[in-house]
């Protein structure tokens, strides 16, 4: 036998070896393995699960987002002459009244001019007066050919002068009269006046300093945007009449003012693909202001005796959507349906379902059509 011949038996005498040895330490491990019986595939155990008798009732279309509280008129007070202010006669944060005083000015100078305006007013007004004596005596003479007509003339054109000197003089007076009146400054709007931006005895220029703000907040009104596909119901609604908008606040459930929808902008932003929408409440407990984030719903409409399910009790597939329904035999089946519209946890269905099913709102991992299932409690709404 050669050398090769030999050594390949040696290798084939080890590998038979150290077989022998494996297979004789994983013959225990094989053997209980090949005892243990074939798996069946769904357990026949019964699935606890928790189902809800289906009723119609009505059910809100609801569009939900965030929104910005605005006043419907704010009004920043500044003195429209120049001069030293001398009172403030609001209360800051406080509601003021349309007419309430707000400011007083120093008004010695425009009494000064007004008082300077009428007395020029009278020294023109007498001197027209004398023209027109003089005017109308040469009127006679000249009709009598005792003066001559240039002389007429020329009275004629001073009569004319002065009555143009007396409407300027007129028009000056009535200057005067608004510049005294500018020195003391009432509320344009009903509101609530804000922080008091320049204190009594500072120096104030014509349309310059900032004096207070005026907030209207009753009625007040909440701006937010919508996606452009709203618009259609939107205008459907506010055509129809008041619609109405709950406002609460952003980590709250409790309904904040209730408010009608008033506005929607004349277009779309293109660059959002937004819709500006407004509605207007009438605020009467002052709970709202201006700058404040809230939470508005606009009900768009009501979908008349719905099916009404939990959301967590739709599964999807497939197929698209479904619900599980235990039938009168304890299984569950599969059931088709069509969300309509969902809103707070809840979803309006439409599909194979009908008034009376049981539909499974919890316990759905271990479920699947045939299963026999165990209603731990039936909820009915």
């Amino acid at each position: 036998m050669s050398r090769q011949a030999l050594l390949l038996l040696l290798i084939t005498l080890l590998i038979g070896y150290y077989g022998f040895q494996e297979r004789a330490r994983w013959q225990p491990i094989l053997q209980s393995l090949s005892s243990t019986p074939p798996a069946t595939g769904k357990s026949s155990a019964p699935v606890p699960v928790k189902v809800l008798t289906l009723a119609a009732r009505n059910f809100p279309v609801q569009l939900e987002t965030l929104a910005t509280v605005e006043s419907p008129a704010s009004v920043t007070i500044k003195s429209r002459i120049d001069g030293q202010l001398l009172q403030a006669w609001f209360v800051e944060g406080k509601a003021v009244r349309k007419g309430d005083r707000l400011f007083t000015l120093d008004d010695r100078p425009f009494v000064a001019q007004l008082q300077q305006a009428k007395a020029n007013l009278a020294k023109d007004q007498a001197q027209l007066d004398k023209a027109q004596q003089d005017l109308k005596r040469y009127t006679d003479l000249v009709k009598q050919d005792v003066t001559s007509k240039g002389q007429w003339e020329s009275y004629q054109a001073a009569v004319a002068t002065l009555s143009a000197t007396v409407e300027a003089d007129k028009a000056l007076v009535e200057q005067a009269r608004l510049q005294l009146a500018f020195a003391t400054i009432d509320s344009p709007l009903d509101g609530v006046a804000g922080a008091l931006l320049t204190h009594p005895g500072n120096l104030v220029k014509n349309n310059e300093n900032p004096l207070v703000t005026i907030q209207q907040i009753q009625p007040i009104d909440v701006r937010f945007a919508v996606a452009e596909k709203y618009l259609t119901p939107l205008r459907q609604r506010l055509q129809q009449g008041a619609t109405p908008v709950a406002i609460r606040l952003p980590d709250s459930d409790s309904i904040l003012a209730e408010g009608t929808l008033s506005f929607i902008n004349n277009m779309v932003d293109a660059s959002s693909g937004t819709l500006l929408v407004k509605a207007r409440t009438d605020n009467r407990s002052g709970t709202l202001l201006p700058g404040q984030y809230v939470r508005v719903a606009v009900t768009l409409q009501t979908l008349e005796q719905a099916l009404v399910v939990p959301s967590a009790a739709i599964q999807q597939g497939q197929q698209g959507f479904f619900v599980f329904v235990i039938d009168q035999e304890e299984k569950a089946s599969n059931r088709t349906v069509t969300v309509l519209a969902s809103h707070k946890g809840e979803s309006a269905l439409s599909g194979q379902l009908q008034v009376g099913d049981r539909v499974v709102i919890d316990g759905h991992v271990r479920l699947f059509s045939g299963a026999k299932v165990l209603v731990r409690d039936a909820d009915k709404p």
